[in-house]
This record gives C-alpha cells, sequence and structure tokens, in this order.
C-alpha cells in the first residue's frame, strides 16, 4: 500500500513537532490506528482524553505517543514512511493563506484534559 500524498504543513521548516507531541486522535472519526511495517502499533495511547477550549462542549481527542517521534529533534524517525493518518495532518487548511499564522493558531490552542487515569 503506498502512501498518500503529504498535505502542506510547516513541520520541518520550522522544526515543529506539535500535533505528534501528543498524537490527539478526534474520538468520533477514530479508525484504525497506524502500525509499522511489522504490523506492531506506533501509537502508544495515553489513559487521558482532551477536549480543545475552543470546542469543549463538542469535541473529546484521545492521545497518544508515537514510538517513532523523536521529543528531542521533535521530528519522526521514519518521515518517508509514515502512515497516511499523519501525511493528512496539518496545522494550514488554506496553502494559499498565510502559513505562519495558521500555524501560530494550532500551536497556541489550549486544551483542557477532562479524563485521567
Amino acid at each position: 500500500m503506498e502512501n498518500s500524498p503529504n498535505k502542506h504543513g510547516p513541520c520541518l521548516d520550522k522544526n515543529c513537532g506539535h500535533c505528534c507531541d501528543p498524537i490527539r486522535v478526534d474520538m468520533r472519526n477514530r479508525g484504525e490506528l497506524p502500525k509499522d511495517k511489522n504490523g506492531k502499533d506506533i501509537f502508544v495511547e495515553r489513559n487521558e482524553i482532551l477536549a480543545p477550549e475552543t470546542h469543549i462542549e463538542t469535541m473529546r481527542l484521545k492521545t497518544f505517543d508515537c514510538i517513532n517521534f523523536d521529543t528531542v529533534t521533535k521530528k519522526c524517525l521514519d518521515h518517508e514512511s509514515r502512515p497516511d493518518l499523519c501525511r493528512n495532518a496539518s496545522c494550514v487548511s488554506d496553502p494559499k493563506g498565510n502559513i505562519d499564522e495558521q500555524h501560530k493558531k494550532t500551536v497556541e490552542e489550549k486544551f483542557i484534559k477532562i479524563y485521567r487515569q
């Protein structure tokens, strides 16, 4: 199975790993979590559910740690072979718009812990 093309994002240019630290997956559209080439899970579930302050009543996000994410360098250790879920993630909704502003809005979003064991 070939990987999908990348959605535009400033991840590498800005040395940003915000969407991977932690990975936040909308509980309504979770689908199947990605696995490595050997069929092992690459996302490790945290016992935590977050809600963005701007959508606290309507959105719940399950959080995960990715075994391929380097928390020091903020880079994916398997960037070329990352799963579609990661390739399709972006803080940029309009590639022709102001990318810096879109990135800033995303990384400054605040989350509230709804659940933690």
